[in-house]
């Protein structure tokens, strides 16, 4: 995170130049990403060595990197493509109901990392200072890997993930320029998956995971020579 505030700084200290021609149709992109996270399997029973248990998993939200690369065809219309890193992890709580003893709470943070690799277009209706653009894009969702530090939430936690996952994702973009060559954006986004992220033909108790992205981004942009 340290990177994306010494290229805030950076962008500020620029020299005022005029914002009414861009001087390259090369963008370069990075930002902050604050996600929500929304599955489809949050809380289950299940029945182990005669003691009941509850599992609640609870998804928060995330302020994960990104970063990105656009081309501008005309004026108004550009596409873009980057790299972005995603948590589709929750927090987990588990209730663990005795016959002859009180019951147990425990719980843990689980993550699973994918990087996300989106292929885009957007289209500014306002193109001036101010920026407001429509966009949409098709993801592109590699898994990465995961990590717990709670052995015994594994029964839970782990999935079988596909390698290679699809989405679609659609939203607003905001921009203000700051000097010829550099401005700073906003872009709050909606995402939907294609498919079922994990293998319905895997060992895992539960398979029903789409992951539904809800987000703001938020950031610098830099117009390249």
């Amino acid at each position: 995170m340290k990177y994306i505030y010494v290229l805030l700084i950076l962008v500020f200290l620029l020299p005022y130049k005029s914002y009414s021609q861009r001087s390259s149709n090369f963008e370069l992109g990075i930002s902050a990403n604050l996600n929500f996270i929304a599955r489809d399997q949050f809380s289950f029973f299940i029945i182990e060595n005669m003691q009941e248990i509850q599992y609640t998993q609870e998804a928060s939200f995330r302020l994960m990197p990104s970063l990105t690369i656009g081309y501008y065809v005309t004026p108004r219309f550009s596409i873009s493509s980057g790299l972005q890193l995603y948590d589709f992890g929750h927090d987990s709580d588990r209730l663990q109901i005795n016959q002859s003893s009180p019951a147990e709470r425990s719980s843990h943070r689980y993550r699973t990392y994918f990087l996300t690799i989106p292929l885009g277009v957007d289209y500014k209706f306002i193109n001036t200072k101010f920026k407001a653009s429509v966009h949409a894009s098709f993801l592109t969702d590699i898994y990465m890997g995961e990590q717990s530090n709670e052995p015994e939430f594994n029964v839970i936690d782990n999935f079988d993930w596909n390698t290679i996952n699809f989405s679609a994702s659609t939203g607003l973009g905001f921009e203000y320029a700051i000097s010829k060559k550099s401005k700073l954006s906003l872009q709050p986004y909606f995402s939907v998956p294609l498919h079922d992220y994990v293998d319905k033909n895997g060992p895992s108790r539960t398979q029903n995971i789409k992951p539904f992205r809800l987000g703001l981004t938020f950031g610098a942009k830099y117009g390249l020579k």
